[in-house]
């Protein structure tokens, strides 16, 4: 599916955080950090990481990379800058 259904998607708190974390250590250490660091910082399983992940992904807010690749759509910097 494409086009603005697809767009559409929820950005969550946990969503904001999770990408605030990503831009965060990629700006920091150079490296996007893995899943399981995602999950110890946000309190959650890695199984819930990656559905998070692909539910993002899928909302084109942020893209897959190569492994442990990350990449932040610009989408994803202006969700972590608004405040809801």
């Amino acid at each position: 599916m494409t086009g603005p259904a697809r767009d559409a998607i929820k950005v969550t708190a946990t969503d904001r955080a999770l990408l605030a974390l990503i831009a965060d250590r990629t700006r920091t250490t150079g490296w996007p950090p893995t899943v399981r660091e995602i999950a110890q910082a946000l309190d959650v399983g890695t199984s819930a990481v990656h559905r998070r992940l692909d539910r993002l992904v899928a909302g084109r807010v942020h893209r897959a990379a190569p492994p442990r690749a990350l990449r932040l759509t610009a989408r994803a910097r202006d969700v972590i800058e608004r405040r809801d």
